[in-house]
């Protein structure tokens, strides 16, 4: 199954406007823990390693705007106007989806806290079931209001309780929803009051056609009032030290508090003449290391990508080359030594371990309290040729580490024959970072 994201973002909330001027930014540009509300979702859908494309549907005016916020945080983001509705936002965007794409997710542009446990939960549900949305159960007393029409009270004194509701089977609908693309299409195509729907479950329930219920997320909130939005503004705080968080990071830091409709991102901090940067405290480390091939037909891995018919390398765990010098330099600009010491020959866990959970835990051991600014690789050797799979490489080593894409440069390099490398008797690599330190959040 291959799976695509719809982020419908067209509508202009207002509902969370707090003086009704046409200059306050509609809803997805408000900041959260200073990053756009919408760039958080649009990350967390196109940093997942199974969503292969994300289309966003917003404001048609302001298509260019949205454009310099989302696109850089990932190569998979589509944008296309969006229309009156939800529904034909939905619509328009599936229209603009990758074929080949199967199945689709449909998530609330104004649901920034979207998990990548989530995404599995309602992608595994989708490919087993079929069409499932995310939900969860109603634990809150339910109360049925009406209006008495009593002359002596005030309007808001008439407001009264009619009859407490059961809430057994009650469940609280969130986002992703994700459907078979086939079913999903037929359902928008088939109904002409699309305005009536508020999510795509209901086209299905509308016609009969069962809807799973996946376990959601409490953190998994929608954004609708200034409460909201006060709300919202805590937990993205509270994330920002968390590895899902270091997915935004690619947003620079940027100033989002004064974007209004039209206007352009602000510069990143410390760029304008003679400004200090925020956080000074840079810090570079640089790692290498070198494998022979394997004798035994292993799978060679560079980067966490299998590249296939090509030899593997001996070692320990899987001797993943290039992840082993990116956690050298990790581990050397943090000051938590190397490698080895973090991940010893003699310790049982790590033989046969993948680059990618090596990675991940070398990244939780040193990243907490910095911000990867970028990082520079180079796989030395004669083959395989890395140049037509250095993209794949830095999203599969960004997904893992929970940051973008765009700040790993990969490349490849040979010895001209020169060497064991040259002979053909291993690779090496080399790797080079930047990290920054998080005065916040670190003393």
């Amino acid at each position: 199954m291959k799976a695509g994201a719809l982020l419908p973002m067209a509508g202009s909330g207002e509902r969370l406007k707090a003086s009704g001027s046409p200059h306050e930014p509609v809803k997805q540009l408000r900041p959260l823990a200073g990053v756009p509300m919408g760039c958080w979702p649009a990350a967390a859908l196109a940093l997942h390693p199974d969503v292969h494309e994300v289309v966003c549907a917003v404001p048609a005016g302001q298509i260019g705007l949205f454009a310099e916020l989302l696109c850089p945080l990932s190569r998979k983001i589509k944008i296309c106007p969006g229309g009156g509705h939800r529904s034909e936002s939905v619509l328009m965007a599936l229209e603009r989806l990758d074929p080949s794409c199967d199945a689709v997710l449909v998530h609330d542009g104004a649901r920034p806290f979207l998990s990548w446990q989530l995404i599995d939960r309602i992608l595994e549900a989708v490919e087993s079931f079929g069409p499932a949305i995310a939900a969860d159960r109603v634990h809150d007393t339910l109360k049925a209001g009406t209006i008495y029409d009593d002359e002596e009270a005030p309007p808001e004194g008439r407001l009264c309780v009619e009859k407490t509701l059961s809430r057994v089977g009650v469940w609280r609908a969130q986002t992703p929803q994700g459907f078979p693309r086939g079913l999903l299409e037929e359902a928008l195509a088939s109904e002409e009051t699309l305005e009536n729907y508020t999510d795509e479950a209901g086209l299905l329930e509308a016609r009969k056609i069962r809807v799973r219920l996946v376990q959601g997320d409490a953190l998994n909130m929608k954004v609708t009032t200034l409460r909201d939005l006060e709300v919202a503004e805590l937990i993205a705080r509270s994330l920002k030290a968390d590895k899902a968080a270091r997915i935004f990071d690619v947003w620079g830091g940027r100033d989002a508090g004064g974007l209004a409709p039209g206007s352009e991102p602000g510069p990143p901090p410390g760029s304008g003449p003679g400004a200090r940067p925020a956080h000074p405290r840079l810090r570079v480390g640089h790692g290498v290391d070198f494998h022979a091939f394997a004798a035994d037909g292993r799978t060679l891995r560079l980067g966490c990508v299998v590249f296939p018919g090509e030899r593997g390398l001996l070692g320990h765990s899987d001797a993943d080359v290039v992840v082993h010098a990116l956690i050298d330099a990790i581990l050397g600009a943090a000051g938590l030594g190397d490698i080895g010491g973090l991940f010893p020959d003699a310790d049982p866990r790590w033989k046969g371990a993948s680059g990618s959970q090596l990675l991940e835990a070398a990244w939780n051991a040193a990243g907490k309290g910095f911000r990867l600014v970028n990082a520079d690789l180079t796989v030395i050797g004669e083959r395989p040729k890395v140049a037509p799979r250095r993209h794949a490489m830095a999203e599969a080593m960004a997904g893992v580490m929970g940051v973008h894409p765009r700040l790993f440069n990969v490349k490849g390099k040979t010895t001209e024959g020169m060497g064991f490398l040259g002979r053909g008797e291993g690779l090496g690599a080399s790797a080079a970072v930047l990290l920054e330190e998080l005065g916040e959040e670190r003393s």
